[in-house]
């Protein structure tokens, strides 16, 4: 007899404080503790012969995190909004054990990537800002990773706008940097595709991308429409070389990955009709995603899993009566 049993899923807990101060100045904290692990159980018996094997296979990774928020309103059009965060990262990326049976003996084998704790500290402040024609938000994060090999330390800045250039007609922008601690991959041989998480290292850095939108937007009682336009850069990626898989061996990862770099962009159209019995929205999305890494596909560029070319969406609601 022979089978194979596989178990994946999430925990997730939180609970929140919040203090007015004043009406002024109000604060929010939170603690939040969260899991993730993946099990893969195969075993194979064959009695009349007296032999078999069972190969066991565990991923996971917890988090333990505290956040903290401070809403500040100076005027009735300036805001400033503060916070702080620090999150503890415990990851297991892969223990498996394996028992050969032969004549009644058993032989074991076990193997496993030792658990790493990661530190995730952030710091935050932001000004958003809004008169009759514009509204405008300027801030800045501090991310800090602290892994066992190495510290990163990054500055994120962020922006966006929104001008009133007509009557109810606005033309909106942003620009952000972010970075990722967190690495995914997917394995490419489980048909459902199981997700393996872990951290950044002193030779695989945080993950980095760039987001830029430009967009345009009309409203008035009645309607709503607007297009939008986004561009985003990514480096410091990582996937499986080709031929790989973490499936059963997580051992020696680090070496088993390739770095490459990725684009996502696009344009969204976007109609919606608010008053009325007929109500509903249609959008369409054009969109394109890619990576590239050195060692997959001959280094040449290819499209990512989610790349959606065209996208069409459309919402119709009809009100019958008050009822």
């Amino acid at each position: 007899r022979s089978f194979q049993r596989n178990r994946w899923g999430n925990f997730l807990t939180a609970t929140r404080w919040e203090h007015v101060f004043s009406p002024q100045v109000r604060l929010n904290t939170r603690f939040s503790f969260t899991q993730y692990r993946f099990l893969d159980k195969d075993e194979y018996r064959n009695r009349p012969a007296k032999t078999g094997y069972e190969n066991f296979f565990r991923s996971r990774i917890r988090d333990l995190g505290i956040n903290s928020d401070l809403d500040v309103f100076v005027t009735n059009h300036w805001q400033v909004k503060a916070g702080a965060g620090l999150v503890l990262h415990h990851f297991e990326p892969g223990n498996s054990k394996m028992n050969n049976y032969s004549e009644g003996e058993v032989y074991s084998n076990t193997g496993f990537t030792n658990p790493s704790r990661v530190w995730e500290n952030s710091l935050y402040l932001e000004n958003p800002v809004s008169f009759n024609r514009l509204n405008f938000n300027a801030g800045i994060r501090l991310a800090g990773f602290f892994t066992k090999e190495k510290t990163y330390f990054y500055p994120e800045p962020r922006f966006s706008v929104s001008l009133e250039i007509l009557e109810n007609l606005r033309l909106k922008g942003s620009y952000a940097e972010m970075h990722q601690l967190v690495h995914m991959f997917e394995n490419q041989v489980a048909g459902f595709g199981t997700e393996f998480f872990f951290p950044s290292t002193g030779k695989i850095p945080p993950s980095a991308s760039r987001i830029f939108t430009l967009g345009l937007e009309k409203e008035n009682e009645h309607f709503q429409a607007g297009i939008d336009f986004y561009l985003k850069k990514m480096a410091n990626l990582v996937s499986m070389k080709e031929g790989e898989s973490f499936q059963g061996n997580a051992i020696d990862w680090q070496g088993r990955v390739e770095p490459g770099t990725g684009r996502a962009k696009g344009m969204e159209i976007f109609l919606r009709k608010k008053s009325g019995n007929l109500t509903g929205w249609i959008s369409y999305t054009l969109a394109k995603s890619d990576r590239q890494f050195a060692g997959i596909n001959e280094g040449r560029t290819f499209p990512y899993q989610f790349d959606r070319r065209h996208n069409l969406n459309l919402v119709v609601s009809y009100k019958l009566s008050d009822k």
